[in-house]
């Protein structure tokens, strides 16, 4: 079950082209990187935003089989 649900989150990222509709509203757009270390650093950001999306989404999803199965 948690397959499935991994794979169809995956699938909605790659829908929207990875990017959640509010977390692109929450956050302001950011400078180019001046540096490859602040670089990396706004890599790591990105990835974490979007496990942080990910997650939502499990939840919302779980949120959802657990009221149909009711």
């Amino acid at each position: 079950m948690k397959t499935v649900l991994c794979l169809s989150v995956v699938l909605m990222l790659a829908a929207c082209g990875g990017k959640s509709e509010t977390a692109a509203e929450a956050q302001p757009p950011k400078q180019e990187a001046n540096s490859p270390g602040e670089q990396v650093i706004q890599n790591r950001e990105k990835a974490v935003n979007a496990a942080k999306s990910v997650e939502d989404m499990q939840k919302k999803q779980a949120e959802q089989i657990d009221e149909q199965a009711k």
